[in-house]
């Protein structure tokens, strides 16, 4: 799967590599490395506001200039901007079960909760969470009292909320977005058009298509 870049063939969005970078994070949280995830962090709060210095830096060799950004973190920005996805980022989305990250996804979980769910409890996605919860496997767990559990059955419906609604998985919504894409680049007064959101973090599923479009005039 491509990196958080736009999957149409135009050039990677450096939001898209902010995204790349806090994924990474995440998904290092996951694994359960202590000092590695704060370090991307870093790295992406540092590009966030560069925005479309984002080239001319590294044309100049000026991205090491920036916190956070040391040799090992600048050959994964070098390589994004160059073909548009991140391997060591692949590797990660690879080590991890696809529920898992769908559970670290829900709203008051995050990445370390979804570890400690995955590795202690074998909690492998939010149907394994709602099932441990109906089956009161969590309630003996240190830090995981009455309102705790309240909360997480929250996080399960919001989650259930969020992916209802004609939502879509990524693989359907492609053709359609790319042809939107095309037809608004096709006026004269358009200079770019990036879809972003879901569609560009490379989401599993779609809600809605979130267009970025910048004009000419």
């Amino acid at each position: 799967m491509p990196a958080r870049g736009d999957p149409s063939g135009q050039p990677p969005d450096p939001a898209a590599l902010v995204d790349a970078l806090r994924e990474i994070a995440d998904l290092l949280d996951l694994a359960g490395e202590r000092f590695k995830p704060e370090a991307y962090r870093r790295a992406a709060r540092s590009l966030e506001p560069i925005g479309p210095e984002l080239g001319t830096r590294v044309r100049e060799g000026r991205l090491r200039e920036l916190p956070g950004i040391g040799p090992a973190i600048e050959a994964k920005i070098r390589e994004y901007l160059t073909t548009g996805r991140i391997a060591y980022l692949d590797r990660l989305r690879a080590s991890v079960p696809p529920g898992v990250r769908e559970l670290m996804a829900l709203p008051g979980i995050g990445p370390r909760t979804a570890r400690r769910f995955w590795v202690e409890f074998g909690i492998e996605g939010p149907t394994d969470l709602e099932a441990a919860l109906d089956r009161d496997r969590l309630k003996d767990a240190a830090g995981v009292g009455p309102a705790r559990i309240a909360a997480l059955r929250e996080a399960l419906t919001a989650g259930r909320a969020g992916s209802s609604g004609g939502r879509r998985l990524l693989v359907e919504v492609v053709p359609r977005a790319e042809a939107l894409r095309r037809w608004l680049a096709e006026d004269a007064s358009v200079d770019r058009v990036v879809v972003a959101g879901s569609y560009r973090r490379g989401r599993e599923s779609i809600g809605d298509l979130d267009l970025l479009v910048s004009s000419r005039q």
